[in-house]
C-alpha cells in the first residue's frame, strides 16, 4: 500500500533544512555522475614526456588511482540509483510527479501545483510526504520509536 507519510510518523525535524539537505544529495550525485566519466579518461590518459624527475623510482600509480576513484564515484551512483529505484516503488502517483518536477527537474512549486490540480495545502501535504520519504530512505532522518501494542502493558 503506497501512502502519504505525514511528519508526525518520524522525529521532530526543519522541513527547510530537510528540503535543503535533500537537493544537496541530489547535487552531490549528480556532481558524482558527472565525474565518472572524467575520471575514466584520466586513468587511460598518460603524460609521455620525458622530465629528469621520471627517472626516479616513485610508488606511485596515476591510473591506479584514478581506478580507485572511479569505484568510489561508481558505487556512490550506483547505490544512489537503487535507493531512487525502490524510492520511486513507494511513492503515490502525485509523490511520483512531484519528486520528478521538484527534485529532477527543479521547477517551481507553482508549476508543479498546477500540473496536479492540487489546493496549496494538498500539494505541500504530499512534498513533505515525497521529502520525507526520501529522507527517510538516505538515513537523513529517523522513524519515531512505535512501541508494539502487546508492550504497552509492560511499561504501565
Amino acid at each position: 500500500m503506497r501512502a502519504l507519510l505525514n511528519e508526525n510518523s518520524v522525529e521532530k525535524f526543519n522541513a527547510k533544512k530537510l528540503y535543503k539537505k535533500i537537493i544537496d544529495l541530489f547535487d552531490e550525485y549528480n556532481i558524482n555522475q558527472l565525474t565518472i566519466q572524467q575520471i575514466a579518461e584520466e586513468s587511460l590518459v598518460r603524460n609521455q614526456g620525458v622530465r629528469e624527475e621520471h627517472f626516479q623510482q616513485t610508488k606511485s600509480d596515476s591510473t591506479w588511482k584514478a581506478v580507485v576513484k572511479g569505484d568510489k564515484n561508481f558505487d556512490y551512483v550506483f547505490n544512489f540509483e537503487n535507493k531512487i529505484k525502490y524510492l520511486k516503488t513507494q511513492f503515490t502517483d502525485d509523490e511520483a510527479i512531484i519528486f520528478h518536477y521538484s527534485i529532477e527537474e527543479r521547477e517551481l512549486d507553482k508549476e508543479i501545483m498546477d500540473r496536479i490540480c492540487k489546493s496549496e495545502h494538498k500539494y505541500y501535504q504530499i512534498k513533505k510526504s515525497c521529502y520525507l520519504k526520501i529522507a527517510l530512505c538516505f538515513g537523513l532522518i529517523k522513524p519515531k520509536q512505535v512501541v508494539p501494542i502487546g508492550m504497552v502493558a509492560q511499561y504501565e
